[in-house]
């Protein structure tokens, strides 16, 4: 584990309100591809979860249906799990595009588990 990692103090410091959300996605930084979840999302950042420390400053692409952000890692810090590192990126694009990028995949997430419970959608 990087000395970094440990001594980093609690952040928890946004602009705006964060929904909490799960989903995967692929992520690129620092030439390493990897896969990712959200914890939760806005469209000007996102905490993620993924299995190894992001060094911040570091840009970061993430990649989700046919959709691509990039941001910048703000923080990052190892959880209670071994290898499993939480991380705070700020989102670089404009809001749109990832207002977008989010709505999408609450869509996508809702309908998949309606199809899972094979639950009928209601229509107001």
């Amino acid at each position: 584990m990087n000395a970094e990692a440990v001594a980093l103090p609690n952040i928890n410091e946004r602009e705006g309100f964060r929904l909490p959300f799960q989903g995967e996605f692929e992520y690129t930084c620092d030439k390493y591809t990897g896969s990712a979840c959200w914890s939760s999302v806005s469209p000007q950042g996102a905490c993620i979860r993924m299995g190894r420390y992001l060094k911040p400053g570091r840009l970061i692409r993430v990649t989700q249906d046919n959709h691509e952000l990039i941001g910048s890692v703000v923080w990052c810090k190892p959880t209670h799990q071994d290898n499993i590192f939480v991380a705070g990126i700020r989102f670089m694009d404009n809001g749109v595009e990832a207002s977008f990028m989010v709505l999408s995949t609450m869509v996508q997430h809702m309908l998949n588990t309606h199809i899972q419970k094979q639950e009928p959608l209601a229509v107001q």
